[in-house]
């Protein structure tokens, strides 16, 4: 569309608006037009956007310290002259002695380097000692290897 045919169309929209107002017939529905048509054209200036500061501080990490509680030591078995074998046969629990021996050092070692009864508990069940048996094994390794170390 041309300029000239632009100002045609412009001129033909404005013409109703006049009359109307000439009239005298809407004149406040045009100022109300008018009046919107101001606030639309009206400029909003934004303001900036208001900066905050912030100081966090790290907190501090937690302070972890492992004490190891003596507790009364397990009593030594009935029997002294009795085995180590011999004591766990007797409570019902079946193991080769060569197999016993090694696992209640390596038990002994895993509660001395802190290690809890869940992790030593999975070695003797590993071992296929029987889940019943699992504390009594515990406690007869204890008695024989390393009095008052089990957790």
């Amino acid at each position: 569309m041309n300029a000239k045919n632009r100002s045609a169309a412009a001129l033909l929209l404005c013409l109703p608006l006049f009359a109307l107002g000439a009239c005298g017939v809407g004149r406040e529905d045009a100022q109300r037009a008018a009046g919107n048509a101001t606030a639309a054209t009206q400029t909003v200036t934004e303001q900036p956007p208001r900066t905050v500061t912030k100081t966090v501080s790290p907190e501090p990490a937690p302070t972890v310290t492992r004490t190891h509680v003596d507790r009364d030591p397990t009593p030594a078995p009935a029997d002294p002259g009795q085995s180590f074998v011999a004591a766990y046969e007797s409570a019902g629990i079946t193991a080769p002695p060569g197999w016993a021996d090694e696992t209640a050092v390596q038990v002994c070692d895993a509660w001395q380097s802190g290690r809890s009864t869940d992790d030593t508990d999975a070695i003797l069940l590993d071992g296929g000692i029987y889940a019943n048996h699992v504390r009594v094994f515990s406690d007869i390794i204890e008695a024989w290897y390393c009095p008052g170390d089990q957790p």
